[in-house]
């Protein structure tokens, strides 16, 4: 019996849809799959907490860089407690810093102060040269690293990852006691936060991740640069007090 044309393009066409459908509903439930993996594995993450707290900082030099990865030093907080099988690794999956700056001995100061403040990671390529892997800190140096005039304060954008980038300008008790319209909108004091999500995993191959300090790789370091326009020599030192909570993400 010979098929007609019609027929044969009405099954040709029944067939591909019903191959089309076919492979939608494959794709549909490898979707459903998927997600419900996904919702079972985010069940089975524990988030952990660690807190440091650091007291006054003197703000003297012409910049202060502080390490906010050194892990070893925070103490366990919230959901710290929870089980943390995989303990040579976890993901950092975010901070909050909460800071404070303030003028001291504000009388020796005639002008206002002008801090610039950086959360910056380091370039892959070029961080070996500014990190001591001994102590965790950074070297930097001027009119190469950062440029710092009349502040106005730039980083290198080769050697730097700016996240974050904060500027405030204080006042002393006496200027503003004196004139008035010399106030500035910040103070003589003033409180901020620094909030960040790097959600990068941290792997310690020689033991728990707790224990890392300077050794964590430079890339995955994260650094708060303070830089600001005071002369060491009036006897005024800005302090900076700062408290951060790191949460992390156990691996399952």
């Amino acid at each position: 019996m010979t098929v007609s044309k019609y027929l044969k393009n009405r099954l040709l066409k029944k067939g591909v849809k019903g191959l089309a459908k076919g492979k939608t509903t494959a794709i549909q439930t490898l979707a459903k799959e998927i997600k419900a993996l996904k919702a079972a594995n985010k069940k089975e993450h524990q988030y952990l907490q660690y807190g440091q707290a650091e007291s006054r900082i003197n703000v003297i030099q012409d910049y202060l860089a502080l390490n906010l990865c050194n892990y070893a030093v925070g103490a366990p907080i919230f959901g710290a407690d929870a089980d943390d099988d995989n303990n040579y690794k976890i993901v950092h999956h975010s901070f909050k810093m909460d800071c404070f700056l303030a003028l001291e001995n504000t009388v020796n100061e005639p002008d206002t102060t002008t801090f610039t403040m950086y959360l910056v990671s380091l370039r892959d390529d070029v961080g070996i040269g500014v990190f001591n892997s001994f102590t965790g800190a950074l070297v930097l140096t001027p009119n190469l690293h950062y440029y710092n005039q009349n502040g106005q304060v730039l980083v290198n954008p080769k050697m730097f990852n700016v996240h974050k980038k904060i500027k405030k300008v204080l006042t002393n008790h006496g200027q503003n006691l004196a004139n008035p319209s010399a106030q500035t909108q910040d103070g003589t004091n003033c409180r901020f936060m620094v909030n960040y999500s790097p959600r990068q995993v941290i792997t310690n191959v020689s033991g728990d991740w707790k224990a890392l300090q300077s050794s964590v790789d430079p890339s995955k370091q994260f650094y708060f640069l303070i830089f600001s326009d005071n002369s060491a020599a009036d006897l005024q030192s800005p302090g900076f007090t700062y408290n951060i909570v790191r949460t992390m993400k156990t691996i399952v």
